[in-house]
């Protein structure tokens, strides 16, 4: 949509409903906004998926210590050859 298209579905929704919700910013009290950008979901996923990813990455790399057991750092070589 460009923007006469959202300034016409803006005047219609002001016509038909006088009270709707509108999400004002902190410091620029001048400024609102219609819709939140970030929904419960949206957030939901953006911190649960790196999470888990994380945590699953985590348990790979202690499994594979316990069954290496980073033999490769036990001699006296200071880089891997």
């Amino acid at each position: 949509m460009d923007n006469t298209e959202w300034v016409e579905k803006f005047q219609q929704r002001i016509r038909h409903q006088r009270h709707f919700q509108c999400y004002i910013h902190a410091t620029h009290e001048d400024e609102a906004l219609l819709y939140k950008f970030y929904t419960f979901t949206s957030v939901f996923h953006a911190i649960f998926w790196p999470i888990i990813l994380f945590l699953i990455s985590s348990i790979c790399l202690c499994i594979i210590y316990l069954f290496d057991k980073c033999h490769v750092w036990t001699g006296d070589q200071d880089v891997i050859v």
